[in-house]
């Protein structure tokens, strides 16, 4: 009977992330197993073949990082863990949100009346009046 220290698993995944626009971020995947793993990101977006985003790397300790987050970094990326046990994987969603459209009403108002909209990507795609 293998204990489940011994058996690959992935470690306190958070599969729904939420970056800041404009922000750094780092998104990170740990596993482990009897054979320590080697982990590996990619994009499960349709017309990216795996890759990832400018201004996002991956390193070989599962951390995903994203430089000066943008509106194109939200998606689906996915950790593959992989050993001499086998392969496992764990897909991760990535949410852009934050102050992302200024609205000026009127150029004669002064001070300009402002308003700032709070924006989840893939929700609200447009600047409202």
């Amino acid at each position: 009977m293998m204990l489940d220290a011994e058996r690959l698993q992935f470690l306190r995944m958070r599969i729904n992330e939420n970056l800041e626009l404009g922000s750094n971020a780092t998104v990170v995947c740990r596993a482990e197993g009897r054979v320590p793993p080697r982990l590996r990101w990619s994009r499960l977006d349709d017309d990216d073949d795996g890759e990832l985003p400018d201004d996002v790397y991956a390193d070989d300790a599962g951390h995903l990082y994203f430089v000066h987050v943008r509106a194109s970094h939200a998606g689906q990326y996915e950790c593959v863990a992989a050993s001499e046990q086998g392969t496992i994987n764990v897909t991760v969603r990535v949410d852009v949100v934050g102050a992302s459209c200024v609205h000026t009403t009127s150029a004669s108002l002064h001070p300009p009346t402002v308003l700032l909209l709070l924006r989840s990507v893939g929700l609200v795609n447009s600047c409202l009046p």
